[in-house]
């Protein structure tokens, strides 16, 4: 999958996923093949996620809430 090796990411991980466009629903499909994937934060943690912003109000609303979900060396 390019899109994975192009974030650097491995099989079999756990990824948190963001406000994806549905413009995004193709790759969303393709790397569901490969990674756990988590739409919305939660109390578990992952290796890594993909937000998508569309305003700084949103940055401002949503990322206290980001860091807290991802393991100790996250990809952001």
């Amino acid at each position: 999958m390019e899109l994975l090796k192009k974030m650097k990411r491995k099989e079999h991980q756990e990824m948190i996923l963001i406000n994806a466009p549905d413009s995004f629903s193709g790759y969303l499909s393709e790397m569901r093949e490969v990674l756990s994937i988590r739409e919305g934060l939660g109390e578990d943690h992952a290796d890594f996620l993909l937000v998508f912003f569309t305003s700084i109000d949103e940055i401002e609303k949503l990322a206290p809430g980001i860091l807290e979900n991802v393991t100790e060396d996250p990809l952001v």
